[in-house]
């Protein structure tokens, strides 16, 4: 973004923070395209963006293919990229009838048959949490940075059952 409406920096308690470059430019993070009549579409943020295969993924894809499968919440579904030895992405949604193994199976399964279709890529892991278990702003919206936290978890504790078998 570039403009009179853009800040040039803000104030912090430990002084001002430079937000655009020299040539006025500010950088949002934020993805976007243009269309033929020149209108601008927000489709992501940078910092979210999961690149697999040399493609190119958004997060709110994955979330919105998974959270059309039966017995996930809706809005409630988050995807990350996961980082390791190999290129990959989690599917962390909340479900109703958490405690219900077959219901988790089920919609595990259907996820990742749902989500595999919708964007050409298996998810790595389909992690299923009661409801509320998410982390959410106090607006309600996910907080796909704080939901990072839930996926090592899981990931050591599955990479040592894996071991195991």
């Amino acid at each position: 973004m570039r403009g009179p409406t853009v800040a040039a920096s803000y104030l912090t308690a430990t002084g001002a923070v430079t937000l655009a470059f020299d040539d006025g430019w500010f950088d949002s993070g934020d993805l976007g395209y243009l269309d033929e009549q020149g209108r601008l579409y927000v489709c992501g943020r940078s910092k979210d963006l999961i690149v697999l295969a040399g493609r190119n993924l958004y997060p709110h894809d994955i979330e919105r293919a998974a959270e059309t499968v039966d017995g996930v919440r809706k809005g409630c579904v988050i995807a990350l990229r996961v980082d390791g030895d190999r290129e990959g992405f989690a599917v962390l949604a909340e479900v109703h009838n958490a405690d219900d193994e077959e219901v988790r199976l089920r919609v595990s399964r259907d996820v990742t048959a749902r989500v595999s279709r919708h964007v050409g890529h298996l998810p790595r892991h389909v992690l299923l949490f009661p409801a509320g278990a998410l982390p959410k702003t106090p607006s309600g919206k996910l907080r796909r940075s704080s939901a990072r936290e839930l996926l090592p978890m899981w990931s050591v504790a599955r990479r040592s059952s894996t071991k195991l078998r």
